[in-house]
């Protein structure tokens, strides 16, 4: 692809939403605190270094797991970190590139890890999976004045003792890091499971009964 020639201002009306790259390689562990390698940019279309600006860098717990009751009590956590364009002036495109209609002012570029504050697990097994939600390659949800990748988070949250549980949720992310939270599913036997949008993170939390409970 040709290198783009001018940084100009979409016309009104014109802008285009961009699609998500999303790279992703599962994982399914059978103990411990596991997470998938994932990571997402936007707009695909355009390499980081034809972004129109470097962005502001962000780092924070995304997801926050825990499971409070008999056998344990940890705090595991999966942070977000990278850069975002918090950015709401005009949007801007490259004239004479192949897509002058998708705003190079908006961009979402994040990766996905365990959290370097996390707790370790005393014990069982959580496993984080992050992947594009329809696919790499998919157009991002909202406008092209903002954006949202949405992503597919799905997993298994088994600590030790009662409380085994498949979990999976819609998660979107915005070129300003905010979230939002949908399409909540899950099913095992605890009887108290919960995924809720806590401000800057999900929560996904497990109460197991306590001793001498039923």
């Amino acid at each position: 692809m040709a290198e783009p020639v001018t940084l100009t201002a979409i016309a009104a009306g014109a802008a285009v939403v961009g699609a998500v790259q999303g790279l992703y390689t599962a994982v399914n562990g059978e103990s411990g605190f596991n997470v998938s390698g994932s990571s997402v940019h936007y707009p695909k279309e355009f390499p980081a270094n034809q972004f129109a600006h470097h962005g502001q860098s962000v780092t924070w717990d995304i997801l926050k797991f825990t499971a409070i009751g008999a056998f344990w009590d940890n705090d595991l956590a999966v942070s977000a970190t990278g850069y975002v364009s918090n950015d709401n002036t005009p949007v801007v495109g490259w004239q004479g590139s192949e897509h002058p209609n998708i705003p190079v002012n908006r961009f979402i570029r994040l990766q996905f890890t365990k959290s370097g504050s996390s707790e370790n697990m005393s014990g069982g097994l959580l496993n984080v999976n992050i992947s594009p939600w329809a696919g790499d390659g998919e157009i991002a949800e909202g406008s092209a004045e903002d954006p949202w990748a949405a992503l597919l988070v799905t997993g298994r949250f088994d600590p030790r003792g009662h409380g085994d549980m498949q979990y999976s949720f819609k998660l979107g992310v915005n070129s300003f890091g905010s979230l939002y939270l949908s399409e909540v599913n899950y099913n095992g036997t605890a009887g108290d499971f919960d995924v809720t949008h806590e401000g800057d993170h999900i929560e996904i939390k497990l109460n197991q009964p306590l001793l001498g409970e039923n």
